[in-house]
């Protein structure tokens, strides 16, 4: 069975009332070491239009021992990211991670409704991973060059 079928399987059994997507992400959480299936209000979902390349946001739980922030793009239940959404990925890293004056030019392109979340999580001092998970596979050289951005993937072979 297709790697995404069998996910698929998994998650109408353990996740009946989410939609795919979301589902898929607390599964693929729990499945890294992260038990957010108890605190799902730890995750923001802060996908769709004007969000900056980012889809999830995953803050530390005090009762776990991985403390740091997820910050992610998913594409694992549509098409493999396009060019478009990794470059904005990359932006949202490099947004997040440089000076002020990048990060505040980067959010007055991202919805106003985000900004709060935004900042909070620029000004979070815990260490944040940045990582993109897809249903295809990424050349090696494409995900080297991630990692020296400190961008993770997580493709079909991971």
């Amino acid at each position: 069975m297709h790697l995404k079928s069998r996910i698929q399987k998994i998650l109408r059994s353990e996740y009946p009332a989410e939609r795919n997507w979301k589902g898929f992400i607390y599964w693929w959480l729990e499945a890294n070491g992260y038990d957010y299936d108890v605190r799902r209000d730890r995750v923001d979902f802060v996908d769709g239009s004007g969000d900056g390349g980012i889809d999830v946001i995953a803050w530390p739980i005090e009762s776990q021992s991985r403390n740091e922030v997820l910050v992610l793009q998913s594409k694992y239940f549509w098409q493999a990211p396009s060019s478009h959404d990794l470059q904005s990925f990359e932006a949202a890293v490099s947004a997040l991670q440089g000076p002020l004056d990048e990060f505040q030019a980067w959010l007055s392109k991202c919805r106003v409704a985000l900004h709060p979340t935004y900042r909070r999580l620029r000004e979070e001092r815990r260490r944040h991973r940045y990582i993109i998970i897809a249903p295809c596979r990424f050349d090696t050289g494409r995900k080297r060059a991630y990692r020296q951005n400190g961008i993770e993937v997580h493709d079909v072979e991971t």
